[in-house]
């Protein structure tokens, strides 16, 4: 890329690039034509290319000057570490609720002779036991296992959180597929909310912002909105009945698709919040439609909080790459 530089240069100029491959295009593209000018103004002056770089120092030193100077390793750190705590405590607590509902609430049919009940017209029904009834505490310790390897990140030193958490989503992806037709789908809340811990806060440390995504914050608007657009085709086939509350439910959906998709960062932390409550209240509840419900609750919840941490303000690059 430097084909009038010499070849000790050209090294040079791909060493530091490498080293600020994390820092915003701006600022390593800054970075590189000030290193490179001065490479050039020197060998006009007719020094030695050798005593340029050694004047100038290793290439990693320079680009933590340059870090320094812009703010870059804090600001990137701190957004990294900020993104990976909330994703991380969000993780734990959707593996504990989806440990808690599997083995305490989530109703389990027993099919031999002495699961069976009488109705009311002398018809023999299967009767429903919870995980913990049917196969005792060992049950709930085994529903717990996930959320526990959600967990170990915040006990492990910082250099094994990263692959530990990439480890913990394989493991509960893994889960998802091979135990898809009993708990298995499920789990699938806590494996999208793994690998946003594992992914998200890597692209926040590397300059990923929302706010500058338009066409992200757009596909998101898109995913949030399916659920109103099902109900309303719902509503209009006769599958769902009318009721006010269902048009409050999708006026609410359509309403936060827009928030996200306008890239307001409350916005954001509201859709993660209905997901949230969307989750909890199925808890509770007895729907066909449960598994459903608790999808689309975890999908809201991970994506808005996903996107929260993803938008974090932050002083703005000029074109110099310059914090302004």
């Amino acid at each position: 890329m430097n084909d009038h530089l010499p070849e000790q240069a050209d090294h040079y100029l791909h060493r530091l690039d490498r080293v600020l491959a994390g820092a915003p295009a701006a600022v390593r593209e800054a970075a590189l034509d000030d290193v490179r000018a001065h490479i050039v103004d020197a060998r006009d002056e007719g020094r030695q290319i050798d005593e340029i770089l050694r004047a100038l120092g290793p290439a990693d030193a320079v680009a933590q000057q340059y870090r320094d100077e812009l703010a870059l390793s804090a600001d990137a750190a701190v957004g990294e570490e900020r993104a990976a705590k909330t994703l991380g405590w969000a993780s734990v607590f959707i593996g504990m609720l989806t440990g808690v509902f599997i083995a305490f609430l989530l109703p389990s049919y027993r099919m031999d002779d002495e699961g069976l009940a009488s109705d009311e017209g002398g018809g023999l029904l299967p009767t429903t036991q919870t995980l913990v009834e049917q196969y005792g505490p060992g049950a709930a310790v085994l529903a717990l296992i996930p959320a526990v390897l959600a967990a170990l990140p915040f006990v492990l030193p910082r250099s094994a959180r990263r692959p530990v958490v990439f480890a913990a989503a394989i493991a509960v992806t893994g889960l998802c597929v091979v135990a898809i037709l009993s708990v298995g789908g499920f789990y699938a809340p806590l494996a999208a909310a793994l690998w946003a811990a594992a992914i998200v806060p890597w692209r926040v440390g590397r300059g990923l912002n929302l706010t500058a995504a338009r066409g992200w914050r757009i596909l998101l608007g898109v995913v949030l909105v399916i659920p109103a657009l099902l109900a309303i085709a719902g509503l209009a086939s006769g599958a769902i009945l009318f009721a006010w509350g269902t048009v409050a439910v999708i006026g609410l959906v359509i309403g936060l698709a827009i928030l996200c998709t306008l890239g307001l960062r409350w916005g954001y932390l509201l859709t993660a919040a209905v997901g949230a409550a969307v989750m909890v209240l199925t808890l509770f509840g007895e729907s066909l439609l449960m598994l459903l419900f608790w999808w689309i609750g975890g999908a809201y919840a991970v994506l808005g909080l996903a996107c929260f941490v993803a938008s974090a303000p932050r002083a703005p690059v000029g074109a110099d790459g310059r914090r302004r």
